[in-house]
């Protein structure tokens, strides 16, 4: 039941993606609208997912690459989804799509079977340990995407040639405020994995 859902997960962040990605082409508010629930249902189900899994296996299901891709493209979408509240920025949608998108389909084609759990990944710090890993890592994703946008914004005004791309792109000033926010959480989070691995 659990690759179902992340099947399905796996292909609403394919349409987010597009949709996100249309946006950026477009400019029309209710594309955006449109990636934004997607992705939110893409989420949900994804979460799903990884319950069933979690279920299924009895153990945190982020033991193989394939989970580990499919738990960190998760991450990344919840991320996108938290930063959209306060930021609202449209744009890193295409971006962070993107990316959870690819880690889906390396996932899809890695083997899916659930195996008993290594002596060694035995223990009770394994759960905090991957979440905080991979919530920091989620987290520096976020950030990288804002020095991406940053630059090209960047570029732009230095360039003063204000074409339709600087419309669609936040002030310089709300990408470096996100991005150090993503920097103060992050190396902490990451910090923490490494400990408690």
């Amino acid at each position: 039941m659990n690759v179902f859902f992340f099947k399905l997960a796996s292909f609403l962040y394919l349409l987010g993606t597009l949709c996100y990605s249309a946006y950026i082409l477009l400019l029309k508010d209710v594309l955006s609208k449109s990636a934004a629930t997607i992705v939110s249902l893409g989420f949900a189900i994804h979460t799903l997912a990884f319950l069933t899994r979690l279920i299924e296996a009895g153990y945190t299901p982020v033991t193989n690459l394939h989970e580990s891709l499919s738990f960190f493209a998760w991450m990344i979408i919840g991320i996108l989804l938290v930063a959209n509240v306060k930021y609202k920025i449209k744009v890193l949608g295409a971006f962070l799509t993107s990316i959870a998108l690819i880690f889906m389909l390396f996932a899809f084609a890695l083997p899916k079977e659930i195996l008993p759990l290594a002596p060694v990944l035995r223990s009770v710090w394994h759960p905090f340990h991957v979440t905080f890993a991979f919530l920091g890592n989620a987290i520096f994703t976020l950030a990288f995407c804002c020095g991406v946008v940053y630059l090209i914004q960047e570029h732009q005004l230095k360039s003063k040639k204000m074409g339709a791309l600087a419309k669609r792109l936040p002030s310089l000033n709300v990408l470096d405020d996100l991005n150090y926010q993503a920097l103060k959480f992050g190396f902490p989070l990451l910090t923490l994995g490494i400990i408690t691995g």
